[in-house]
């Protein structure tokens, strides 16, 4: 394929991947995600606040050049959701024309390279996954072009010999590093993939100084170090300062210690997401979808195998020009697993994960092209003497991109924006709690909104009176002011328990809608749910004035709290509840903290949910909420007071009845495993903390028993020490008798003995 021929190709491709990256960006894909709202956000900072980061610190870390470039397009357009989104296309888009000049100048010294760039930048252009990050606000979009870049110009740079190439090549190196956190494992494939060309090198150095130095003479690599150095000293400067973001996270989502065993399925997985099973998340993928489907994995296959055999085959022309050579298809090669280590190692979320593997793109397809290329040069020389062989070559790559065009149109807009899970998963329903605070919220003293996250970006970004909010998060708390009209918003993402708000009049008559709203006037009481009468003051900062047992499973319980608010607080408070049997032995804890109490007003009544797991073993039986307020920032506690004035350290709520648990038939694992039977019961493990003690102090000892069958009767439990008894009592202080337990049934019991 010559010259102006592939220049026509490429545009008409680019023209393509255009109109598939800006058809119906504004509803497709519908909603604001709380990531893409927060980029939003900090891109406005850039923009209009004089912003200048050279690594966002924010949300865990973010590389900068996306929103830089962003920020760029809203000084030019204005902020809104259609300039994050179309800042992202940009980028997809001109990704297209770098992916062929980074082939071309890669596979340079191949015959037919500009039909191999051309196939591989119509590869990408119509891209499904590729596709799906040109159109959010997200910045790994910038990565495969950057990366592109960087890599076709330091190859063009080794070929041509020029101080500038150098120059820029290390400037797009630097560049590298702020796109996304997957960059950073570059080094690596350069490392390994410059072994021959570096290898002969130096020896051809050694042999003949003055027949090389024209290309990495001193010049040439002060040009390469000075490009790279201009960008790359900023994000070096920052992680001196802030040496805890460079590897944050990483933490957060690599192996932790004790499952390093998982790293061999993070490993599996993500070769599986090339061509067999991909990422199973909705929001970025069809579930499952591997990169490249069965047709493009099976050219892939045969064009990584020719590549590897030339590699191997290359040993014998062991010269420079060859060594270069074999130096660009060993890093094509090498390309390939080290870019799938991101979503390998990252295997404590979503797994594996397309935009960790992005760093794959573009020259993950050069591979398939090369198996494309193989075929038609075998149907060339069938027909070479009926057609010429850029006649062969053009049809070839005219149905192949009208297949990759049709099937990925029909992916993206016909299969995976057609999911029933897409508006929620993009957070469409906070999109509607904005416009309706748009619309509403000037008319109402006390808003309030129920979200997964506390101030939420999206309405942050979005709505016009976002300071007025009161947030509950997780819907996990509910706050009735004392005075003034009030609007709540509950999202479906984040809706209170029914029983709350059953008696509530909603406002939403829209069926579309995935928000309850609810107004209230000055003269319309707010309807309450009944709770137990119950009293404790903590401090002059809240009191409890009522509990109710709410709605719950086998496998854990809800406890309703009516919290009356007696001060502001600007301290960091939370509502701690230990449940405790009658003998004070712990079984669990729940805390909420979903309100915060720095948007606590006087005299408002809230209502906490306490939600508690109940452990396997729980005997069935009365328990108590050892309840207080909590500081986490001081790491203290607000002593309560009860009704009668007595000071205590925790309130006394309860007694509260609990059936039991399903999870008895759970074996639950002591810290000491034994084996004795006594009769019907089978005691298989113990825990005791320390084994030494003092006179007078009380011995903790659980233990751990199975009722093997039905027991008749009552069973008393000795502890002796050296035959010397020093307890004799039932089971669970006789909480629980031995007669009632059902046959394999696990019980835990707790002993405090003196």
């Amino acid at each position: 394929m010559d010259y102006k021929r592939s220049i026509q190709f490429l545009t008409l491709i680019t023209l393509a991947a255009a109109v598939l990256r800006i058809f119906a960006i504004n509803t497709v894909p519908p909603g604001l995600h709380y990531d893409i709202a927060a980029n939003a956000i900090l891109i406005e900072e850039i923009a209009f606040e004089n912003y200048r980061p050279s690594f966002i610190r924010s949300y865990t870390g973010k590389e900068v050049l996306f929103f830089y470039s962003a920020a760029l397009i809203y000084q030019l357009i204005g902020s809104s959701i259609f300039s994050l989104k179309i800042t992202a296309t940009f980028w997809g888009i001109i990704t297209v024309p770098i992916t062929f000049f980074a082939t071309k100048q890669i596979l340079h010294h191949k015959t037919n390279v500009k039909l191999i760039a051309i196939t591989t930048s119509m590869l990408l252009a119509f891209s499904f996954s590729h596709l799906v990050w040109s159109r959010f606000g997200l910045r790994a979009i910038t990565q495969p072009a950057i990366q592109a870049l960087f890599i076709g110009m330091l190859f063009k740079a080794l070929r041509l010999g020029q101080p500038k190439l150098f120059c820029f090549a290390g400037i797009f190196a630097g560049l590298t590093f702020h796109t996304y956190l997957a960059s950073r494992a570059m080094p690596i494939v350069l490392i390994i993939g410059s072994i021959p060309f570096l290898t002969t090198y130096i020896k051809s150095y050694k042999q003949n100084k003055h027949s090389v130095n024209r290309i990495l003479n001193l010049k040439n690599i002060v040009y390469l170090i000075a490009g790279f150095s201009i960008m790359i000293t900023p994000l070096i400067y920052h992680f001196v300062q802030f040496p805890q973001d460079l590897l944050i996270r990483i933490q957060q989502v690599g192996p932790t210690y004790g499952k390093y065993h998982l790293l061999l399925e993070g490993l599996t997985g993500s070769l599986k997401m090339l061509f067999i099973s991909g990422e199973p998340y909705d929001r970025f993928n069809i579930p499952y979808k591997p990169l490249l489907d069965p047709l493009n994995g099976s050219m892939f296959v045969i064009g990584l195998t020719l590549t590897i055999r030339n590699i191997i085959n290359a040993k014998q022309y062991y010269n420079d020009k060859i060594s270069l050579h074999k130096s660009a298809e060993l890093l094509l090669v090498i390309w390939l697993p080290v870019f799938l280590l991101p979503t390998a190692l990252a295997i404590n979320e979503v797994f594996p994960s397309n935009v960790r593997a992005f760093g794959l793109f573009p020259f993950l397809l050069v591979f398939p092209a090369m198996g494309y290329l193989s075929l038609t040069n075998i149907l060339t020389s069938k027909l070479r003497y009926k057609y010429p062989a850029k006649w062969t070559n053009i049809l070839a790559v005219t149905l192949l991109g009208i297949y990759t065009f049709t099937i990925t149109t029909k992916d993206y807009y016909f299969i995976w924006a057609q999911q029933s899970t897409q508006f929620m998963s993009n957070h469409g329903d906070m999109v509607q709690v904005a416009n309706t605070l748009n619309k509403k919220s000037e008319n109402f003293d006390n808003i309030y909104v129920s979200s997964l996250h506390y101030q939420h970006p999206t309405v942050a970004y979005l709505a016009k009176d976002y300071e007025k909010i009161k947030w509950l998060r997780d819907g996990n708390t509910l706050a009735i002011p004392d005075k003034g009209s009030t609007l709540y918003i509950f999202p479906q993402s984040a809706e209170p328990p029914r029983e709350w708000i059953n008696q509530w009049d909603i406002k939403s008559n829209d069926p579309n809608d995935k928000i309850n709203i609810f107004e209230f006037d000055t003269s319309t009481e707010i309807t309450q749910l009944n709770f137990q009468n119950f009293y404790s003051r903590f401090g002059q900062i809240a009191e409890i004035i009522g509990f109710r047992f709410a709605e719950s499973s086998s496998d854990e319980i809800n406890i309703d709290l009516k919290i009356r608010i007696l001060d502001n607080s600007e301290e960091n408070l939370r509502f701690v509840a230990d449940l405790v049997d009658k003998s004070e032995h712990y079984w669990n804890q729940a805390f909420n903290d979903s309100y915060k109490s720095s948007q606590w007003t006087t005299n408002d009544i809230i209502i906490v949910r306490l939600t508690f797991d109940l452990p396997n073993g729980m005997p069935p039986g009365n328990y108590v909420l050892s309840t207080n307020i909590y500081s986490p920032d001081t790491n203290k506690t607000i002593g309560a007071t009860d009704k009668n004035g007595n000071v205590t350290n925790t309130a006394q709520i309860g007694p509260i009845f609990i059936q039991g648990t399903s999870k008895n038939n759970i074996v639950p694992v002591p810290s000491q495993i034994i084996s004795h039977n006594f009769g019907n019961l089978y005691l298989f493990g113990f825990d005791l903390p320390k084994t030494s003690f003092i006179a007078g102090e009380s011995i903790p000892l659980s233990l751990y028993w199975r009722a093997k069958n039905k027991i008749d009767h009552n069973k008393i439990i000795n502890v002796s020490i050296n035959n010397h008894n020093i307890d004799s009592t039932e089971p669970v202080q006789g909480t629980y008798s031995t007669s009632l337990w059902s046959v394999n049934e696990n019980i835990i019991d707790h002993r405090s003995i003196k």
